[in-house]
């Protein structure tokens, strides 16, 4: 069982909280819903994944790119991707259903770029038996918005984007505004027009660039988030026990648990920050943690 405790230190003066108890936020930063970019294969699409995560970087958002061990060649551009914060995942060494690639392709990346390998998008959006043994989630297409807390994270949804999905920016953000307090998820291989020769159902330049600049101007409700991220937060969110354990005239001490079902999952440390909040004492006018 992990727990964490922490006071609030309270000064006084003529101030009342309308808000009645502790909270934990469904998404960070008290968004309303989340929204994660992913992005598939690496033989044709490199540099339009390295154009897409400097798209993303001018705001501040992170996205996670699914490999093909067997077909990447530019390993250091997507080692410099995951510095940046975003999720580098598996799609498998061959883009193989075959289940001994779970494995495989997981300890390559892990090698390759120096960071924990935790989702993975099957090849052909067929599921691979055990993914949960290696991953902390699979991805499907199937289409559907995935609710704050799916019931099987080895079949999280996505949208397909590009000529054989929806692709333009209407319809995107149609997707993240309909998202409902849930997790939205994009699916695009390369992008049209950045040096994607040869990529699957590339998406318009236009459609990407105007989901972001809409996503940026609608910061406070939408966290553009990793996968991994994702995944983290809602199972640790689930998972938490957030109570006061004890009060006096200056002071307010909290303890946030996770319980045992989740932290006996060695498959990552679960430490990604959960955001909370915290009524305040009637008569204080600030606090401290």
């Amino acid at each position: 069982m992990k727990k964490k405790f922490f006071t609030l230190i309270g000064s006084v003066a003529l101030c009342v909280s309308g808000m009645m108890a502790q909270e934990v936020a469904t998404w960070e930063n008290w968004a309303k819903s989340a929204i994660t970019f992913t992005f598939d294969d690496g033989a044709n699409e490199v540099n339009s994944h390295s154009w897409a995560a400097d798209e993303l970087n001018k705001y501040g958002f992170k996205a996670t790119f699914y490999v093909v061990t067997g077909w990447t060649h530019d390993w250091s551009a997507y080692k410099q991707m995951a510095q940046k914060g975003h999720e580098i995942g598996s799609h498998t060494d061959s883009h193989s259903g075959n289940s001994s690639e779970l494995s495989s392709s997981k300890s390559t990346i892990e090698r390759q770029i120096g960071q924990p390998c935790l989702t993975i998008a099957y090849p052909n959006c067929n599921e691979i038996s055990n993914t949960l043994n290696y991953y902390i989630g699979g991805r499907i297409c199937g289409g559907q918005t995935n609710s704050k807390s799916p019931q099987n994270l080895a079949r999280f949804d996505c949208q397909i984007c590009g000529d054989q999905g929806i692709n333009s920016q209407s319809q995107m953000t149609s997707r993240c505004s309909g998202a409902n307090g849930g997790w939205m998820v994009f699916l695009i291989h390369g992008i049209q027009g950045r040096q994607a020769n040869g990529s699957y159902s590339p998406t318009s330049a236009d459609a990407f660039t105007g989901t972001l600049q809409w996503l940026n101007q609608n910061k406070s409700d939408y966290w553009v988030c990793t996968a991994r991220d994702a995944i983290m937060y809602l199972k640790e969110r689930d998972a938490a026990s957030f109570k006061k354990i004890a009060s006096d005239a200056s002071s307010d001490t909290y303890s946030l648990t996770l319980n045992q079902s989740l932290t006996s999952n060695t498959l990552c440390k679960w430490d990604y920050p959960l955001s909370v909040r915290v009524p305040m004492q009637s008569g204080w006018s600030n606090m401290k943690v």
